[in-house]
């Protein structure tokens, strides 16, 4: 019985850290997308100042 949930109880931590690992990655996509229009931006600004 004792193994029968020490089965279950890995499982549960298993599933919250396959959890977690999507949550982090879907983070650090976000990141990534925010510092990609941040840079492109930033580019179209300084292209803006040169041509001005």
């Amino acid at each position: 019985m004792e193994n029968v949930r020490l089965k279950l109880a890995n499982q549960s931590m298993s599933a919250e850290r396959d959890a977690a690992r999507a949550q982090f990655t879907h983070y650090a996509q976000a990141i990534d997308i925010f510092n990609t229009i941040a840079g492109a931006t930033q580019d179209a600004h300084q292209q803006a100042i040169q041509a001005s």
